[in-house]
């Protein structure tokens, strides 16, 4: 949980430099950059999911040449589509703000903001494998490393970019794409030590295509998956726009609760994944059950403390992230949403990361397909009939079908262990 939830402080130590800038529309325009950069990047997740479940099981089975064989395949799929989103950049950036609603100035700063950020995208593919590969052996603590690394870098960097230097949505773009090639580098050595004298693979187990295959069809449904988590948030920030530039801005710190507390509770899911993997590896049912009752306990109580916590202290913790009074004032309004979430969305994080332990990638896709439509439906009406209240009921309601649809399909999981 250490090691996840350091992910997002690259993302709020972005809002907090600029929330505490003295325009509205610059926080509003890194909320909006970001999102757009969250879609180009994690809708690539399966590059870290279709690492740790088959890696996971390969180390449970005690093949640890095809555990190998599956980081250096993943590694060069990462740098492959990493150096083609370089390639997109204008393309992506022109059909992202094509659809927004949002003003002016808003999308210019997301524009710059989001320009630089992409540059890094081949070191950032690099390192979710890296961790992914970490994970799946359980050693959590490299991981760890990696993304304390990353982390401390870039907050570093962000308040000497945009505070000190005042670089504006630049500085906090530049920031965060040096970080990632720092926590890149880091990651390579610390993996090419992990792997100790044996670092041999062969190639052509890299390169089979049976293998091949068999996580490009992997990535492709987890890929699907992860668009819609993803351009579902995204979405509820482009529908946020409608309110007005204040009311969008103020979606930022009130989302940064939403990244943080997901990010520590998927924390859980990421530790259950491996122990999945390697129960079904052994074919040990019994272990599987035990891992999914020690998530459940451990992120049920969690999530309960963390809502708690924001219940009482959520409306303090928003001066952290801006002090722009407008801003503030609107996200006072609305902060219960955000604090009620994990309670909410603790499941179908854990649910994920059972599934994708059990490389179970078409269970997820269609759950997730199901949860999708229903969201859009109530994302396109409520807003239109209560506002922001409506908006984040729908985000809510996202959260909780995630894990509904993915309940409805438990036997399937426990039968993969026989």
């Amino acid at each position: 949980m250490l090691s996840n939830v350091t992910v997002p402080l690259v993302g709020a130590t972005d809002t907090i430099v600029m929330g505490h800038q003295p325009d509205a529309a610059l926080l509003a325009g890194l909320g909006l950059g970001a999102g757009v950069f969250n879609l180009a990047f994690f809708s690539f997740n399966f590059l870290r999911m279709g690492t740790t479940g088959p890696a996971a099981q390969a180390a449970g089975a005690g093949n640890m040449a095809e555990a190998r064989a599956i980081l250096y395949r993943a590694l060069g799929l990462a740098m492959l589509i990493g150096m083609a989103l370089v390639a997109l950049t204008p393309l992506i950036v022109l059909g992202a703000f094509s659809v927004s609603e949002a003003a002016p100035d808003v999308e210019a700063a997301a524009t710059r903001y989001l320009s630089i950020r992409l540059l890094a995208a081949p070191a950032a593919f690099a390192e979710m494998v890296l961790v992914g590969w970490l994970w799946a052996l359980q050693d959590t603590r490299s991981a760890f490393y990696i993304q304390i690394a990353t982390n401390l870098t870039n907050i570093v960097l962000d308040v000497w970019f945009v505070i000190g230097l005042g670089w504006g949505v630049e500085g906090a773009a530049a920031a965060s794409a040096i970080a990632h090639v720092v926590g890149a580098i880091i990651g390579c050595a610390i993996v090419w030590r992990r792997l100790g004298p044996d670092k041999r693979v062969a190639w052509a187990q890299v390169a089979d295509w049976a293998r091949v295959r068999r996580m490009l069809v992997m990535s492709r449904d987890i890929f699907i998956r992860t668009i819609c988590v993803v351009g579902g948030l995204l979405l509820f920030r482009y529908e946020a726009n409608r309110f007005g530039t204040d009311a969008a801005a103020s979606i930022e710190p009130l989302y940064q609760f939403l990244t943080i507390t997901a990010y520590a509770l998927d924390g859980f899911s990421h530790s259950v994944e491996p122990m999945v993997g390697d129960a079904i590896g052994k074919k040990d049912r019994r272990a599987l059950r035990e891992s999914a009752i020690a998530a459940f306990q451990a992120g049920g109580i969690t999530a309960a403390i963390m809502s708690g916590l924001l219940l009482l202290f959520g409306e303090d913790l928003l001066l952290l992230f801006t002090s722009i009074p407008e801003v503030l004032a609107i996200a006072r309004e609305y902060v219960v949403y955000a604090a009620l979430l994990p309670i909410v969305a603790v499941w179908c994080y854990l649910l994920d990361g059972m599934f994708l332990g059990a490389a179970l990638n078409i269970a997820v896709r269609n759950a997730m397909l199901q949860a999708m439509v229903l969201y859009l439906i109530v994302l396109f009406t409520l807003p239109r009939h209560f506002g922001l209240d409506g908006l984040w009921i729908a985000v809510m309601v996202f959260m909780g079908l995630r894990g509904v649809t993915l309940a409805f399909r438990w036997n399937r999981l426990l039968r993969s262990a026989d």
